[in-house]
């Protein structure tokens, strides 16, 4: 579950295209590299990818408030009138799926 969660916070703070794109460069300049790192990164991004497009609009919506703007749960619970333990629910679920990728 640790993994998922970095992956997650790395991809809405943009470290994993990042990381993406250091990596294409990286292989451009160097062809004889093996391209394992690069391959890791961009099945991180199709993980988180493929678990964001499985959320309704404002569960997405309230992840990338916790995630981006860094609001804690009632703030945004508040703000979008859903209740917390929903939020939390979903987000344990959004962690899950991912994780359930990655390890695929």
């Amino acid at each position: 579950m640790k993994l998922a969660q970095k992956v997650i916070k790395e991809y809405f703070n943009g470290w994993l295209d990042a990381s993406i794109e250091l990596s294409k460069s990286e292989l451009k300049y160097f062809p004889d590299r093996p391209t394992d790192c690069l391959r890791m990164f961009e099945s991180a991004k199709e993980a988180v990818d493929f678990a964001l497009n499985k959320l309704g609009p404002t569960i997405l919506k309230a992840v990338i408030m916790h995630e981006k703007d860094n609001m804690p749960w009632q703030q945004i619970s508040d703000a979008l009138g859903i209740k917390k333990y929903l939020l939390v629910t979903y987000k344990s679920r959004l962690i899950a799926d991912v994780q359930k990728e990655l390890e695929n």
